[in-house]
């Protein structure tokens, strides 16, 4: 069984090693749970805006794991917006609880084709983004584990790949997450740290449920 992995794995590098292993051990335990019951497990990830590599992330993930992970540096081919055939081949003749780690999707151009796109050319681009979804499903997987979170965004791989899926879940770390988000809602203290000076409409929202009496930030707009 092949099983196809949304990770978040975008972490702080320096010097080509990643030095907060956070996002890497909280995808650990449904890793491990897919490996475990010897299913093939294809990870789709990114790292930074602009698709840096993956390979600071492929070793940390080898080291945290205590086993190999095959790194795949190409697997979409742009031109004809389809898996390459050696890349189906080398998972499909895998051996059961292979662990394939795929470059960062975003060094394809359509993983984010949806983050600033023309109303007029919304129709060509989900017809690229949903064959190339289906090519997917076909020949290499139909089984999705959503296990990003903060990558749950217009990124092909996290919205329309999941629409061609047989079946899609929660990783452990996700479902953990969206437990306590109806607590949240109702939540009269916000703290936070690290908030991106263009994802305020993040706190606006926060802040309109008129609940949130009490706001207290650090990082970089403290």
């Amino acid at each position: 069984t092949v099983v196809i992995v949304r990770a978040d794995f975008d972490s702080p590098i320096s010097n080509g090693k990643v030095i907060d292993l956070a996002r890497i051990e909280s995808c650990l335990p449904t890793l491990k749970f897919c490996r475990e019951r010897g299913w093939t497990l294809v990870l789709l990830a990114h790292q930074g805006r602009r698709g840096e590599s993956l390979i600071p992330v492929h070793n940390a993930l080898v080291q945290e794991l205590g086993s190999d992970v095959t790194f795949v540096p190409e697997w979409i081919s742009d031109d004809e917006l389809k898996l390459r055939d050696d890349v189906v081949n080398l998972v499909r003749t895998g051996k059961p609880g292979t662990i394939y780690l795929f470059e960062s999707t975003r060094r394809s151009r359509i993983e984010q084709a949806l983050w600033s796109i023309a109303d007029s050319d919304f129709t060509s681009v989900a017809m690229s983004m949903q064959s190339l979804a289906a090519d997917i499903a076909t020949r290499l997987s139909d089984i999705y584990i959503n296990e990003a979170i903060a990558a749950s965004n217009p990124d092909f791989s996290s919205a329309a790949l999941p629409l061609e899926m047989r079946r899609v879940a929660l990783g452990e770390f996700l479902e953990d997450e969206l437990k306590n988000l109806a607590a949240a809602q109702h939540a009269d203290a916000v703290f936070m740290s690290g908030l991106k000076a263009n994802k305020l409409d993040d706190l606006e929202g926060m802040l309109s449920t008129k609940t949130v009496r009490l706001v207290m930030i650090a990082g970089i707009l403290a």
